[in-house]
């Protein structure tokens, strides 16, 4: 369905460019009182974000919560986790974030609704005039749609009316056990219920025309619909129930070996490649996966997840850049800086998601592999018998990806461990270096080398005694006796 992505390439242009704001509100609680009224556009950056009054525009903006109980004539353009609207709005809204909640008695005078969020919700008695296009995990409608509806996500339940028809692409109406944990990481904070997943009209649905949709299995139809119903079947991975039924054994196994030797193929290659031309960036993660393996699969899952909300933050805060270079009319500085960060944004995006979805894979491919190895052989291992355990870590990795039912969470496992291992590298190598003092230096005095002298002979007596009377001038060698 290419109108899931024009719908957000739509949502972030139109945040960027056209109108222009008149009034920039900024602070940690931002509030237009119920006598106030904004002339004009409203930007706004806040923690907090309340309408009480009147905006006679439209408003752009970015903020934690948000709560509309006063009156917008304009658009509204805004990125939070959490948007209540008790009040009446003009034209169309553009939501990004957590929660919509469209409450009871909302009044909406013309346009359509434009959603990528976690939840929608769209309470008894309010209704859109027109459309309603929504990317979320759940959608639950039991007011009224003016015009058509366009969904994808997970799970899509309609208890109002809808003028004109239904697109939508949901889960498996069978599932028992929907996946509960990515929605829980998400949804933190949201208040938000989960819904079963697949279609679902309650007794008190209508269509006004066509209802089309995709999914593994047959809606639970139980409201009217006006026109043509059109399913199309999307197959996904075999549950063990077919695996074991005798007519889609073979199929079943098929895909499932198909989809193990893709995915060990691809990890070979790319790990073989790497260790060619930069071995470190294969042996060095790969020998820190099992260094605390449980603070890696932690910090990994963690840093996963919440790279969603903060890719959106991060997009949302680019707009609103824009926005704000857009106000000082220099076309050429606002081409250039939507030009650079729509580079970083992609570019950024693009490598975090390689990164964990391939790059993580073949980290810890190549550490199981090359641990089995080790076992087996006591040898120093080669650039070759590294290559070999890539693949066969990949292998083993591929048979357990791609198990049915329990797969998802052993990939969620291995993207945990290998990006938390790539993560705790870049800090120990990046980190700056800490230089201790050295301590307090010590000084042993030895004693000098004695040195060998030769012997003293003591001084000759000097003979002080005067000579005896007769014995002057006598001639020189004259002795009377030997003195020997």
């Amino acid at each position: 369905m290419r109108w899931k992505y024009a719908l957000v390439v739509a949502l972030v242009l139109a945040l960027a460019g056209g109108v222009l704001a008149a009034e920039v509100m900024q602070a940690t609680v931002c509030n237009v009182e119920s006598e106030t009224v904004v002339e004009g556009n409203l930007l706004v950056i806040c923690r907090e974000l309340h309408i009480d009054g009147r905006v006679d525009g439209s408003i752009f903006g970015i903020a934690l919560t948000v709560n509309i109980a006063g009156e917008v004539t304009g658009d509204i353009y805004l990125f939070s986790r959490n948007l209540e609207v008790t009040g009446t709005l003009g034209d169309d809204l553009h939501y990004a974030g957590g929660l919509l909640d469209l409450k009871s008695g909302t009044a909406w005078d013309d346009g359509s609704l434009v959603a990528v969020a976690v939840g929608v919700k769209l309470e008894p008695d309010t209704t859109v005039p027109d459309d309603v296009s929504a990317i979320a995990y759940q959608l639950r409608g039991s007011g009224d749609i003016g015009g058509d509806l366009l969904f994808a996500g997970e799970s899509l339940t309609l208890d109002g009316q809808t003028g004109r028809d239904v697109y939508a692409r949901t889960g498996d109406t069978l599932s028992e056990s929907p996946p509960q944990l990515l929605l829980t990481l998400l949804s933190l904070g949201l208040g938000l219920e989960a819904e079963p997943s697949g279609l679902r009209l309650t007794e008190d649905a209508v269509i006004g025309r066509h209802l089309d949709y995709s999914a593994p299995s047959t809606a639970l139809l139980e409201g009217e619909v006006v026109g043509d119903v059109s399913h199309t079947l999307v197959t996904d991975a075999p549950t063990i129930e077919e695996m074991v039924a005798e007519e889609s054994r073979s199929n079943a196994l098929r895909q499932y070996f198909g989809q193990v030797v893709q995915d060990t193929l691809v990890m070979t290659l790319m790990g073989s490649v790497l260790l060619l031309l930069v071995p470190a960036v294969v042996k060095r993660p790969a020998r820190a996966v099992g260094d605390r393996i449980h603070v890696n699969a932690l910090l990994g899952l963690t840093t996963f997840v919440l790279s969603f909300p903060i890719i959106g933050i991060v997009v949302a805060v680019s707009v609103l850049i824009l926005a704000l270079l857009a106000l000082l009319r220099i076309e050429m500085l606002t081409v250039a800086a939507a030009v650079s960060l729509g580079l970083i944004n992609l570019g950024g995006g693009s490598l975090f998601y390689f990164v964990s979805g391939y790059i993580a894979h073949m980290v810890v491919a190549a550490a199981l592999g090359t641990i089995i190895l080790e076992r087996i052989s006591a040898k120093e291992l080669t650039i070759r018998d590294w290559m070999l355990g890539v693949a066969v870590g990949a292998g083993l990795i591929a048979l357990a990806t791609s198990l049915p039912t329990v797969g998802w969470v052993i990939n969620l496992a291995v993207i945990g461990v290998g990006l938390g291992a790539i993560l705790r590298l870049l800090w120990k190598i990046t980190r700056p270096q800490v230089i201790t003092a050295p301590g307090p230096m010590r000084v042993v005095l030895t004693p000098p080398a004695v040195m060998a002298l030769p012997p003293q002979l003591p001084p000759p007596l000097v003979d002080d005694t005067p000579p005896a009377r007769g014995m002057e001038n006598l001639p020189a060698g004259f002795r009377w006796w030997d003195d020997e």
